[in-house]
């Protein structure tokens, strides 16, 4: 493994694609419906995997009908690439950056993601999505294999995700360094100061330790 090559991990949801408030929209909605009892549901399961999500719908009927609302509800859904998020990686792509995109989504999203936009996929040189872990975030598994997959120490690993709290924490517990953060943990206020991040880096032509990038 390169010690000098430094690596992006990208989360998708809010990040890249601009889907994040959709997906609010939806589990306030289903809560409705379907109360967990859980204060700001659709919040706190922000980042989580389907599996995750579903733990707490102990009534089958209920699970059944929360799984198929959610099935119908993305076969329709329109998968918009932040533009300022595909400026900066095509610029990493062209600089030799290794990214990886890591995400709670499951297999059956992406393969729809990537139909409606094929080209995404080759800004990646990995992913990893919910089925390929053990342990949802906010445990940092996710990231740390991310890592790894693109060849790089955790400690060298850029992470833009617009809910980044619980995966600082779980990198410090694994004592494998911290990540640089580029956050706030509320998805609502998010996505605006991350997309200005990503329009600054661009504007000054990615301001990466030159070390770093061979």
């Amino acid at each position: 493994m390169n010690k000098k090559q430094i690596g992006a991990l990208f989360d998708l949801d809010g990040v890249v694609i601009d889907t994040e408030g959709v997906y609010s929209r939806f589990w306030e909605d289903i809560e409705k419906k379907y109360p967990t009892g859980i204060p700001d549901f659709a919040v706190k399961i922000k980042g989580t995997n389907l599996n995750s999500i579903m733990s707490h719908y102990t009534d089958p009927v209920a699970k059944a009908a929360v799984l198929d609302a959610l099935a119908e509800f993305e076969k329709t859904m329109v998968y918009e690439i932040f533009p300022d998020a595909e400026r900066f990686l095509k610029e990493l792509k062209a600089a030799g950056v290794p990214c990886a995109m890591v995400t709670s989504s499951g297999e059956m999203k992406l393969q729809r993601l990537f139909a409606q936009q094929p080209h995404l996929k080759g800004y990646f040189d990995a992913i990893v999505s919910g089925e390929m872990v053990s342990h949802s975030k906010p445990h940092p598994e996710c990231f740390l294999k991310g890592a790894e997959m693109i060849g790089c120490r955790p400690e060298d690993c850029v992470v833009f995700e617009d809910s980044l709290l619980g995966v600082r924490q779980g990198f410090r517990r694994k004592g494998r360094g911290t990540p640089h953060h580029f956050s706030r943990h509320n998805s609502h206020h998010c996505r605006r100061p991350l997309h200005r991040l990503f329009r600054r880096l661009h504007r000054r032509k990615l301001p990466l330790p030159s070390k770093y990038l061979n």
